[in-house]
């Protein structure tokens, strides 16, 4: 190997014996090989149910190779021979192309007579792309077809073995030649050149000082820090979504911030949290949300272990309207759960974290796998393809675990949880009465199969319209004038619903910045500004 080819092994196996063992050689001499590593690098390999597996990507000139890592290995076995290690073998020759996201750090190797390898490297995938590609084009003699996508996770994009064996072929798109020598530099985020990536537009930086008053930390999110404030200029509260723009980027949590933004923007509902500013700083993204007294419907669950029945139905009146307005827009939801359900003063919610959203226009399926584990529904885990009717599942879930204080399906092993979600029926606990009427709606949300869920025909409609419902004025409840679960507070600022926090305002800006990744979110993320 050149000095070259030694820094691109990054897992040394130009020096490990076993790894060598399973080379391509010119004869009889054990030594003469004719294939040559080229690169070697750990990284995240996943399987069919999405679960990570670490795994050592080796490209030679010839070949690239799968192969179990030796950390991984028990050190009785630590002799195994490489026949064991190596998961699996692919001639350059038969690769078809590879998928890439634009917005991740995934990419899917396609191999149509055999099956595809979805990766995830968060910091050496460009580099393999490019030595891959050149492989490639040296052997095929000409460039490999590269596939872009906006979409995070690549699982609708790749071919399993379980699809292969159906005659399924998930690679689609319109692919793209690049030339393997530039290819290591591109930024297919933007699909542009380096040097046009020197190009910044002009960012505004807004002094939040002058218009509102930091009061308190409250909790930590998804993305970012949430923060009580207060505008000088009206007394009125609201909260602070301050996200740090390099760890939008370092957490690939670029799409569900721009998602975000956008949802936050167009969506109007009396249930489903509105924007009310957005602006940014040099180093931060801000989102001024309306502060929401009763803080999570998770502390209210964790306070209580489980609620009233008839709350329950106050509450999941109030979720079908917010989720059928957007099902109404052609979004799913996907991430429904107590954590993601907020409370004002009078006990009526507001959906938040929109940042999983999809747009599903005419009823298309999505492939992606995300959510809460004890909350995925059947069809996701087993990617079959899903659509709204996830939301209805999620639903049931929630409702499930209001009323007994567990979730239907709940085990400390999560491949256990998915093996229930899929085999095992809702059970009912004895021990806590309910109405018939609520365990036939739990029932019929929880149903495996979507096209006999309820909700199917007419959505929202649907569960309206069921039995449980037929005390429950929705127009009533949408016009909130309902004060029947009013929180009890005692001031405006009243924090008891939110957990003591022991956080210091002054270390907020205090964080060591990388201008790099900064520059990267510039780029990507614009017309971040916004006024209600």
């Amino acid at each position: 190997m050149n000095y070259q080819s030694q820094k691109l092994d990054r897992e040394k196996c130009g020096k490990d014996s076993r790894i060598l063992s399973i080379l391509e050689t010119g004869g009889k001499m054990r030594k003469c090989y004719i294939e040559s590593i080229l690169l070697s690098t750990c990284l995240w390999k996943f399987s069919h149910i999405n679960k990570q597996q670490e795994r050592i990507l080796l490209i030679t000139n010839k070949n690239i190779y799968n192969i179990t890592p030796q950390s991984t290995l028990v050190n009785f076995f630590s002799k195994v021979v490489s026949s064991v290690r190596v998961k699996r073998k692919i001639a350059i020759q038969n690769i078809a192309g590879i998928t890439i996201s634009k917005c991740g750090f995934e990419f899917v190797i396609h191999v149509p007579d055999e099956y595809d390898y979805r990766y995830s490297s968060l910091d050496f995938r460009e580099k393999i792309l490019s030595t891959l590609s050149d492989s490639y084009q040296r052997l095929v003699k000409k460039y490999l077809a590269i596939y872009l996508t906006d979409d995070l996770t690549l699982i609708p994009y790749t071919t399993t073995k379980v699809d292969a064996k159906k005659g399924i072929c998930r690679m689609h798109g319109h692919p793209i030649n690049i030339d393997p020598q530039t290819l290591a530099n591109y930024d297919f985020s933007t699909l542009k050149a380096p040097e046009d990536n020197q190009k910044q537009p002009i960012r505004k930086s807004y002094d939040y000082s002058q218009q509102y008053r930091l009061l308190k930390y409250l909790y930590q999110g998804m993305l970012g820090q949430v923060i009580l404030v207060q505008s000088i200029k009206t007394d009125k509260y609201y909260v602070f979504k301050l996200m740090q723009k390099q760890d939008v980027i370092t957490t690939d949590h670029l799409n569900h911030a721009l998602i975000e933004r956008k949802l936050l923007e167009i969506f109007d509902h009396p249930f489903i949290i509105k924007l009310v500013q957005a602006f940014e700083t040099d180093d931060q993204l801000i989102y001024v949300l309306p502060f929401y007294q009763g803080g999570d419907l998770y502390t209210h669950l964790k306070k209580e272990t489980r609620l009233k029945e008839e709350r329950v139905k106050f509450l999941v009146a109030q979720l079908i309207m917010a989720l059928g307005y957007m099902h109404d827009k052609d979004y799913v939801y996907r991430d429904l759960k107590p954590e993601n359900i907020l409370m004002d003063s009078s006990g009526y919610i507001a959906l938040t974290d929109l940042g999983l959203c999809k747009q599903l226009p005419n009823n298309q399926l999505s492939y992606s796998f995300t959510g809460s584990v004890e909350y995925i529904a059947p069809e996701m885990i087993t990617a079959v393809g899903y659509n709204r009717m996830i939301d209805w599942w999620m639903l049931g879930i929630l409702a499930y675990e209001l009323i007994f204080g567990i979730t239907p399906f709940y085990c400390d092993n999560q491949s256990q949880v998915f093996e229930s979600i899929q085999e095992r029926e809702v059970r009912f606990s004895t021990n806590i009465a309910i109405s018939l009427e609520c365990k036939d709606f739990i029932t019929n949300l929880l149903r495996k199969d979507p096209k006999e869920r309820l909700g199917f025909k007419r959505d929202f409609i649907d569960l309206q319209l069921h039995q449980w419902f037929k005390d429950i004025n929705f127009g009533e409840i949408i016009r909130k004038t309902n004060l029947t679960w009013k929180l009890n507070l005692n001031d405006p600022v009243d924090l008891k619903f939110f957990e003591p926090e022991d956080f210091n305002l002054e270390t907020l800006n205090s964080q060591q910045q990388d201008k790099a990744l900064i520059q990267k979110f510039n780029l990507e993320f614009q017309n971040v500004e916004f006024n209600l």
